[in-house]
């Protein structure tokens, strides 16, 4: 018999931003717990991603207390778990592919933070747990919804699937290019 392991587990908080590998990690409706909660949006609400904005790949995050720091090079900023409505009010309709969701700002001094750092007026929304974002009707089996991922609340991936595919490539890549959360063995 065939077994399958489960190797890593990642998470990515900030949409297109670094990922933070994992031991273990809740899963919540819209998939693993804080990823893909935030994103950068540019000047008409849009989410950015490296394949526009490729400076975006220098951006690393870890763990820090009560929260996950942005690095920048020597620079960085907390970006707090629990984020509250309280402190950003005011919905912002943002683009995600075909999807309009409503995300709040975290606050300007982020949003600031991350456009100084890019060089573009950017800024940093939040995508509370509670707003829906239903997987594309043609897909779903029954009412599931999606944090600012692509298109599932969770992405997986085989680890023989990647090795399959480097031994055709000239140039293998690794896994983090496909940003997978759960990577299986066997």
């Amino acid at each position: 018999m065939n077994k399958r392991i489960l190797s890593e587990i990642w998470i990515y908080p900030v949409k297109s931003l670094g990922g933070i590998r994992l031991t273990s990690s809740q899963v919540m409706e819209k998939g693993l717990r804080y990823d893909r909660r935030w994103m950068l949006v540019d000047e008409n609400n849009v989410f950015m991603t490296q394949r526009i904005c490729n400076k975006m790949a220098l951006f690393k995050l870890s763990f820090g207390k009560n929260g996950f720091v942005v690095h920048y090079g020597l620079d960085s900023i907390l970006l707090q778990f629990e984020h509250s409505m309280i402190d950003s009010p005011i919905q912002i309709q943002t683009g995600v592919w075909d999807d309009i969701v409503a995300t709040v700002e975290v606050s300007r001094e982020h949003s600031n933070w991350f456009s100084q750092r890019l060089g573009i007026t950017c800024r940093l929304v939040f995508f509370p747990e509670t707003n829906p974002r239903p997987v594309d009707p043609r897909y779903k089996l029954n009412d599931e919804h999606v944090s600012l991922s692509d298109g599932y609340p969770l992405l997986i991936i085989g680890q023989s699937s990647l090795d399959d595919l480097n031994q055709r490539l000239g140039s293998p890549v690794p896994m983090n290019r496909f940003r997978p959360n759960l990577v299986f063995k066997g």
